[in-house]
């Protein structure tokens, strides 16, 4: 019991710390570097990256719950952490995804593109939450 409140404590202190982070950081479509089609690539947190050969742009906005059973506890479930990205093609409007380390959905769609989750780094740690701008996402980006 006590493991599982010191998960959700240290994932609200997260989402807080995320929410700031967010706030204070941002790339512009300008400077994202391009990642490829088709094949995993790392984003961190308040960071954004354009689709090769695309004008679309992936950012990373936030964390906004992680509740993975932390390292060294004993959890009876493995947990969900939720990522919000924005996604924006040139001038046009800007689409949210959460998606989900466990549950459903793990990927979404963006126009002629689907975004899939593959995992959310670091784990958490007992008595420790991730600060906000530790996360890393491990992403892949396809077509529709």
């Amino acid at each position: 019991m006590r493991a599982l409140r010191r998960a959700f404590i240290g994932a609200l202190v997260s989402v807080a710390l995320t929410l700031l982070a967010s706030s204070a950081c941002s790339s512009s479509p300008a400077d994202a570097s391009p990642v490829p089609v088709g094949r995993d690539f790392d984003l961190k947190a308040a960071e954004s990256v354009r689709l090769e050969g695309t004008d679309l742009v992936i950012r990373f906005d936030a964390v906004l719950n992680d509740s993975r059973c932390p390292v060294g506890a004993q959890c009876i479930t493995a947990g969900d952490a939720t990522v919000r990205l924005a996604l924006r093609e040139g001038d046009g409007a800007s689409t949210r995804l959460e998606l989900h380390t466990m549950e459903e959905p793990k990927e979404g769609f963006h126009g002629a593109f689907v975004v899939r989750l593959g995992e959310l780094r670091p784990l958490p740690r007992e008595g420790r939450p991730v600060a906000a701008a530790d996360y890393v996402a491990t992403l892949r980006v396809g077509p529709r």
